[in-house]
């Protein structure tokens, strides 16, 4: 671990206001079925740290964390979360500890980019993690040095976006895409502010990378920005978050919504959360929530619909609390689509969550099935009749969703081909089953 200071100008921003929490607005009440936040407990969790990296690995469904800082000491350690507990790899290669370094997963390549970050110096190392171990390419075209700047990867372009820090020169309003070879430095005519510490999330159901807050050398910034891969676009709403900096945000791609939580403001942490669906900002109320902190990090595990946010600082410790925040009614598991043979069970299931008191009906073409109240619908020896679209209206006392549909398919005894008759193709398949050892066997014979 490394023990040099924070960047003095951190220092002084974070020094004026670590005892206070700052005031925010009231939101109004939301539904139980509401997204609410809930700590994790887990025996093997990471050490304590503020300003680590954080992505979500969609292909080996792991939440991953890099680096970060606790007392003064640059960590260099990388942790996995599944979603029950922790586990640290031990590649043979890792970047250099250090605090305020960006992440985001590449996708389309299957990785996680990292760039920058702060131990004494500013670093401008482009590493990627591919579950294994830590890679550092060597581009041609290399941004600046820097720290507490951001990054998101455009799945619709196949670029990790990076915008703004504090570093070398004045990059704190540069904007960078990596395509996996190279960096390139964007021109677009209108650019946000100079800042760092800011927030980023792509969010997919638009295809623009949105923007929110940090501190820039006017103060600190209450703007939202969009990126379209073209230019920059400054969005204005009836309400916006309070001023902040340091704060975490992630894109819900479930909801269609990016969250915001926390950050410090003038007067000391946040611990408010908001949600921007493209047009407005909203304020979440919620009985439970993580502590007021800054420089804490979130990503938004696309398998189990739910943010997990990791660390931070509550201005005079560093913190270790793994903390979710996942709506309460929701289904893990959809009902899928199902063949049998015409006299066998057939047998469809949700797997729903979020409420002490849930309710099923099964609706077959659309129309409810009387008896057909639980998580599972068993249809016995089923016949041609059952054929058809099934799906689940689940309800809760805060209100009900709708599965997906799925299409039951029962196929006559005899027909081998499922083309719905049976005739000389079915028998010719049955001829060659029972062909002897000399002929080879036929695929549709497995079952």
């Amino acid at each position: 671990m490394n023990t040099r200071p924070l960047p003095p100008h951190l220092v002084r921003l974070i020094t004026t206001a670590v005892l206070a929490i700052c005031p925010y607005i009231m939101p109004s009440a939301s539904a139980q079925c509401d997204p609410a936040w809930t700590a994790v407990i887990d025996l093997n969790t990471p050490p304590a740290r503020s300003g680590n990296c954080i992505a979500f690995d969609t292909s080996r469904g792991v939440t991953v964390i890099h680096g970060g800082v606790d007392a003064g000491h640059y960590l260099s350690d990388t942790w996995e979360w599944d979603g029950i507990s922790w586990t640290q790899p031990t590649p043979s290669a890792s970047p250099p500890a250090c605090f305020a370094a960006a992440a985001s997963y590449d996708s389309a390549r299957g990785v996680i980019v990292r760039f920058g970050g702060w131990n004494g110096q500013f670093l401008n190392g482009t590493w990627e993690w591919n579950g294994v171990n830590w890679i550092q390419r060597t581009p041609v075209t290399v941004p600046a040095a820097r720290y507490a700047h951001a990054m998101v990867y455009d799945e619709s372009r196949g670029v990790t976006v990076l915008f703004g820090g504090t570093g070398t020169g004045q990059v704190g309003s540069e904007t960078w895409e990596w395509n996996g070879s190279n960096w390139t430095k964007r021109t677009p005519t209108t650019v946000p502010p100079s800042r760092s510490m800011h927030t980023m999330a792509y969010d997919s159901l638009r295809g623009v990378t949105v923007l929110s807050g940090g501190v820039g050398a006017s103060g600190y910034c209450v703007d939202t920005w969009e990126w379209n891969g073209i230019n920059w676009l400054k969005r204005t709403a009836p309400s916006m978050p309070p001023e902040r900096m340091a704060a975490a945000m992630a894109y819900d791609r479930a909801r269609g919504v990016t969250v915001l939580f926390g950050g410090l403001c003038p007067a000391g942490r946040l611990a408010d959360t908001w949600e921007w669906d493209g047009a407005t900002w909203s304020q979440y109320q919620h009985a439970a929530s993580p502590p007021g902190c800054y420089t804490h990090t979130m990503a938004y595990d696309t398998i189990r619909e739910t943010m997990v946010m990791f660390g931070g600082s509550d201005g005079s410790n560093s913190l270790g609390n793994t903390w979710e925040f996942a709506p309460g009614l929701r289904l893990l598991q959809q009902p899928v689509n199902t063949v049998v043979v015409e006299g066998s069970d057939a047998v469809f299931g949700v797997t729903a969550i979020g409420s002490t008191s849930i309710r099923y009906q099964w609706r077959k073409n659309g129309a409810p099935l009387p008896g057909a109240g639980q998580a599972s619908l068993r249809i016995p020896q089923a016949t041609r009749v059952d054929a058809g679209t099934y799906d689940v209206v689940v309800r809760a006392p805060c209100g009900q969703i709708l599965s997906e549909e799925a299409t039951l398919t029962v196929a006559l005894k005899a027909d081998f081909d499922m083309d719905d008759d049976v005739d000389m193709a079915d028998f010719g398949i049955l001829q060659r089953c029972l062909s002897g050892e000399n002929i080879p066997a036929d695929p549709s014979c497995a079952d």
